[in-house]
């Protein structure tokens, strides 16, 4: 929440009922112009999203690891590259979704990850990201 105006805002990531309590009041040291009031926010979670919106540049030749993280919908989730391509030499676990490898080519690798998650019928989700790999120093 925010203090100054008092906005509650936010995509809940778990269904449930959030309890709470509010005290408001102006800037005068008396109790008289204090409220407090007991609330409850009932919420469904959010549907399936892809968490990332960017992953850690790599270094051609070092190995590279980063995983691509998923929330709501109905877990487990499988992951895929739906269109471009990662580096050369990473690869992409579709259960953990875990990138790893070692680079074999630096540029900027632009692709879009996939996650499907495990209800019938299935939700997806995609998120386009970009995959920066720097120039082995050494070259």
């Amino acid at each position: 929440m925010h203090e100054a105006n008092g906005v509650i805002s936010g995509a809940p990531t778990i269904a449930g009922t959030s309890s709470f309590t509010l005290k408001a009041g102006d800037a005068s040291t008396t109790d008289q112009r204090k409220s407090t009031k007991n609330f409850n926010i009932d919420s469904a979670a959010a549907g399936l999203q892809v968490i990332n919106t960017s992953f850690p540049n790599g270094v051609k030749r070092v190995v590279y690891s980063a995983t691509i993280q998923a929330a709501g919908g109905t877990a487990t989730y499988n992951r895929s590259i739906s269109s471009g391509n990662l580096p050369a030499g990473l690869i992409l676990n579709a259960a953990t979704g875990e990138i790893s490898g070692t680079p074999t080519a630096n540029g900027n690798f632009i692709f879009t990850i996939k996650v499907t998650d495990s209800a019938s019928p299935a939700d997806t989700n995609t998120q386009n990201l970009t995959l920066t790999i720097s120039p082995d120093p050494t070259e």
